[in-house]
């Protein structure tokens, strides 16, 4: 049996952050998707150094989650088998015990290193007070820019709301390793975050803020986003160096997947629920994307199977609740509530997955825009539902049926739960901040506990 220790920040804080004291009992815990509960013994020093076995009342439990959610694999490329545990230490003055995640897998386990960050989480009210360091620690760690340790392999796609474009190079000095390179003008992206809001006010697009996050998630074993290698600098340009995904972005996976079906929808299945997962952690970590989107969920291949990686944190943010004036993310996955004020962030990446789901399934968007009489199809669903507009509107690549008839029943049912106008009614992913964790949560529904 071996382990891989985790830091715990890694885990959104519902894995975490309980002090089991007194009279906590297994029922009074909160329900988590995918997560069961089990009792364990717990050994504590003291200040005699004598190891002493804690009582019943104050015996802590442990979460197990699916090995899948979390990235961990054996070396030999198999799934462990006992899913991840996560012991919850007492906070007593007595010990200086925190708490641990350990992947436990029969076999030897592939390494994975344990990091240190201060705790936070979403429920001692999220990151809000380190968005802004972590953008100006990523511009501290800016280095100099040389080229011959880069060779271009070829352009992969514009990057517009930087002004720059993304290419695929080779790592000269990593062996060859391909890397993908965003190149920013410098004058736009400036020097750092301060600098940048002083000179493009109000701007949506955050670049430092998009570097920070990925650098804390990266620092805290996050296995949903990609590898940030660094940010470099010449006279006139800034380079932004990350892992390569292999298999592109979500939008090109679906577009070469041919038509809309239960085969389809049996393929694609595993991605999206990566993709539910990794938003779920995101919000428990106190992150909302506000941008999610195709485009901005790549894929990369580990050994046969397909990772999700979320990209362009530009427009998030760490505060849930947002301001009338604070729309983001594209026109078809933006949550309608956006255009009328204020608005719930988590709710609005929720309608955004709905989105995402709509469109990997059925091969096409369910409207071009949320905006008040912008898009006839939207208008639609509001006044007779979107279950009409399934029932009115032609498979993509199968104009002789109807998307109520190549999708699932199930399948149907989420999306509809998730594209709710009325964010109160809409699903939810289960967060710690929610009490509703029952019928209105997502993972409640037949589709996602289907096998």
């Amino acid at each position: 049996m071996a382990a891989v220790e985790i830091a715990p920040q890694a885990l959104p804080s519902a894995g975490w952050s309980y002090e089991l004291t007194g009279a906590t009992t297994l029922e009074s815990l909160p329900e988590m998707p995918g997560w069961s509960y089990e009792q364990e013994e717990v050994l504590s020093k003291y200040d005699d150094g004598l190891p002493e076995r804690r009582g019943p009342m104050q015996t802590p439990y442990c979460l197990l989650v699916p090995c899948q959610v979390a990235g961990i694999a054996c070396a030999d490329g198999a799934q462990p088998k006992g899913g991840l545990r996560v012991g919850t230490a007492l906070a007593h003055a007595e010990t200086e015990q925190r708490p641990v995640l350990q992947a436990h897998a029969e076999g030897s386990a592939s390494p994975r290193s344990s990091c240190d960050a201060s705790p936070r989480s979403s429920r001692e009210g999220g990151p809000t007070c380190f968005l802004r360091q972590w953008a100006v620690e990523a511009s501290r760690g800016v280095q100099r820019w040389d080229p011959s340790g880069y060779q271009l392999v070829e352009k992969l796609q514009d990057a517009e709301t930087n002004q720059g474009v993304v290419e695929l190079m080779e790592a000269l000095h990593c062996g060859g390793m391909r890397v993908a390179v965003k190149r920013m003008p410098t004058s736009w992206v400036r020097h750092g975050p301060a600098e940048f809001n002083s000179q493009h006010p109000g701007s949506k697009e955050q670049p430092w803020n998009d570097l920070g996050i990925t650098k804390f998630l990266n620092g805290i074993g996050f296995p949903f986003a990609c590898d940030l290698h660094g940010v470099f600098r010449d006279c006139l340009t800034t380079y932004v160096v990350s892992s390569f995904a292999t298999e592109g972005d979500l939008f090109s996976w679906v577009d070469r997947s041919g038509c809309a079906g239960r085969e389809h929808e049996a393929r694609a299945k595993p991605i999206v629920i990566q993709v539910f997962y990794a938003v779920w952690w995101l919000h428990e970590l106190g992150i909302a994307h506000r941008d999610l989107s195709l485009e901005n969920i790549l894929l990369t291949k580990d050994q046969d199977n397909h990772v999700v990686k979320i990209i362009d944190f530009g427009a998030a943010t760490a505060s849930r609740h947002c301001g009338e004036d604070e729309s983001r993310g594209k026109r078809n996955y933006q949550a309608p509530e956006m255009h009328k004020g204020g608005y719930d962030a988590f709710a609005a990446d929720n309608f955004a997955l709905g989105v995402v789901l709509f469109a990997t399934m059925a091969h096409d968007f369910p409207w071009t825009s949320t905006g008040p009489g912008a898009c006839k199809h939207f208008g639609y669903a509001q006044r007779h539902g979107l279950r009409a507009l399934f029932k009115a509107r032609r498979a993509r690549k199968q104009p002789s049926r109807r998307l109520i008839e190549v999708l699932s029943p199930t399948l149907v049912d989420a999306i509809e739960g998730l594209s709710k106008t009325d964010p109160d009614a809409r699903l939810n992913l289960g967060e710690a901040c929610r009490t509703d964790h029952g019928k209105d949560s997502f993972w409640g529904m037949p589709w996602a506990q289907e096998v």
